[in-house]
């Protein structure tokens, strides 16, 4: 397992300043030997993907469940909640690791590097897989392949504190079954918002099935 490395917000915003002077190229004498492999290896994946795929929503889910894969074996971030939520962490991917990768899927926005905390775009691409896992990668895929961008943004945004990760993953499941997702998804993850104040899922007819399935019913 690769011993992770942080780097504080202070520091992002230094690093990123020198990234913007220099065309946000990867330096290699930054990393040592392991994180050298790791690079290589989500360069290479994110080259291929792109080489297949034009969509951004398919770039995002295929390099995804990559980096998903890859960091869950590297780091177990799938059994570490606490460095999965660390931004810290993620600043250091963004901006140390691969920030020619960044750079060429969001250009210079800052956000997407370290600025905001539900828009660092790796820390992003993990959650998603994370939130939406349904038991393997092709299932996951299968599940979520016809979704879009707006729908990362939805689930990240939305999911909120103290969230209940079977809830999540169970909003996943049932989105697939309608046609329309987008603009149904937004009213669902606003409705969830507002009955999570007073309902328990756990406790709700039908458990947390059936409380996702009313959410369903009042956002059409």
């Amino acid at each position: 397992m690769i011993r992770e490395k942080t780097l504080t917000k202070y520091e992002a915003s230094r690093l990123y300043q020198n990234l913007q002077q220099n065309e946000f190229s990867f330096n290699e004498s930054e990393i040592d030997n392991e994180y050298t492999l790791l690079r290589e290896k989500l360069f290479y994946e994110y080259n291929k993907i792109t080489n297949e795929y034009n969509s951004q929503y398919q770039i995002d889910l295929n390099f995804g469940i990559y980096l998903y894969s890859l960091f869950n074996e590297k780091f177990e971030l799938h059994k570490n909640t606490i460095l999965s939520s660390d931004l810290e962490f993620w600043y250091y991917i963004s901006i140390v690791l691969i920030p020619d990768i960044v750079y060429k899927r969001w250009g210079d926005t800052k956000s997407r590097f370290y600025d905001s905390s539900n828009r660092v775009w790796v820390y992003t691409l993990w959650w998603y897989i994370h939130l939406s896992w349904q038991g393997s990668f092709e299932a996951t895929y299968n599940t979520i392949k016809n979704y879009s961008t707006d729908t990362i943004v939805q689930l990240i945004e939305r999911v909120g504190e103290g969230f209940e990760i079977r809830l999540t993953r169970e909003l996943m499941k049932q989105l697939n079954y309608h046609v329309e997702k987008t603009q149904l998804f937004r009213r669902v993850m606003v409705l969830n918002t507002a009955y999570l104040q007073t309902i328990e899922p756990n406790f709700y007819e039908g458990s947390v099935e059936g409380y996702v399935s009313m959410l369903f019913e009042k956002a059409k």
